[in-house]
C-alpha cells in the first residue's frame, strides 16, 4: 500500500510512494522549511548588524576627516615612525 504520486504518459507506470516513508518525508520537508526560516532570519540579522556598524563606521570617519591633518590611512602620534617589525624564521612577526 501506498501513496500514488503520478502515472506515466503511456499510463503502464504508476508512481507509488510507501506509505511507511510519508512520516519521515513530512518531517524532513518540515525541518528543511524551518532551517530556510532560520537562515533567512540569521542573514536579516547580520545584515541589520553590519548595516548599523557601517552606519558608526561612516560617521566616525566623517568626524575624524575633518579633525585630523594626517593623510588618509595614517594614524600620526607626533612621534617618529617606528621601524617595520621583522619577521622570524616561521614567517611570524
Amino acid at each position: 500500500m501506498g501513496i500514488v504520486h503520478g502515472v506515466s504518459g503511456s499510463g503502464a507506470t504508476v508512481y507509488v510512494k510507501p506509505i511507511e516513508t510519508v512520516e519521515l518525508n513530512n518531517q524532513i520537508v518540515t525541518l528543511r522549511d524551518r532551517e530556510a526560516a532560520e537562515i533567512q532570519r540569521l542573514l536579516q540579522e547580520y545584515s541589520d548588524l553590519l548595516r548599523g556598524v557601517s552606519r558608526s563606521c561612516a560617521s566616525s570617519s566623517r568626524a575624524s576627516a575633518g579633525s585630523t591633518s594626517s593623510r588618509p590611512g595614517r594614524v600620526s602620534d607626533g612621534g617618529s615612525t617606528p621601524a617595520p617589525a621583522r619577521l622570524s624564521d616561521g614567517g611570524r612577526a
